[in-house]
């Protein structure tokens, strides 16, 4: 939600649903919006959008049934089949083959998730839970209520940091701090 190429790309999609999607558009306008609202989820391995500011990623496939090609390019997909008569070692390096499995079929345009997977990000360790709360704060802090309550939010600064962080856990407002400054930096680059 925070990465550049990605925010530019949904402000594409947007423009070419309201271009494209009308009552008044051909029925080959709207499926070239269709195809182009799909690569771009198979791009970011995206299931769909809930609304345009809220993705809503691809979660593991772990029924053993492959999954079809028209869903997602398998190339990009980290696969692991075990016949039903072996037997893993109890020390097998799954999580080590599986996380360069990951690396090898990643894309470019996924580098930046891939370091968060890894808690390599650029100049702080946080991690998936770290990204998680950010990513709550930025869509209810910084889309939901200025939607509603844009003049609001600026004289309550101090309340809302503190609400937000009973609201993900007891984070404690410095904390939430942090966090919004973390997320202002990701959406300035």
């Amino acid at each position: 939600m925070t990465e550049p190429t990605f925010l530019e790309e949904v402000v594409s999609l947007k423009l070419l649903e309201k271009t494209h999607c009308g009552l008044n558009n051909s029925d080959e306008e709207r499926r070239q919006a269709i195809t182009e609202y799909c690569g771009f989820c198979n791009r970011w391995r995206l299931m769909g959008m809930a609304t345009w500011e809220l993705p809503l990623p691809q979660g593991p496939n772990i029924s053993s049934l492959p999954l079809p090609n028209s869903v997602v390019p398998l190339a990009t997909m980290t696969n692991l089949q075990l016949p039903a008569t072996m037997r893993l070692p109890a020390r097998f390096p799954l999580d080590q083959i599986l996380k360069k499995q990951r690396h090898n079929n990643s894309t470019d345009n996924l580098d930046g998730w891939q370091k968060i997977l890894d808690r390599e990000e650029s100049g702080n360790k946080l991690g998936i839970q770290g990204f998680c709360q950010m990513m709550e704060l930025h869509f209810y802090r910084n889309i939901v209520l200025p939607s509603r309550h844009s003049d609001r939010i600026r004289k309550n600064v101090a309340l809302l940091d503190e609400k937000f962080g009973e609201f993900l856990g007891g984070v404690s407002s410095d904390s939430i701090k942090k966090i919004r400054s973390a997320c202002n930096r990701r959406l300035q680059t």
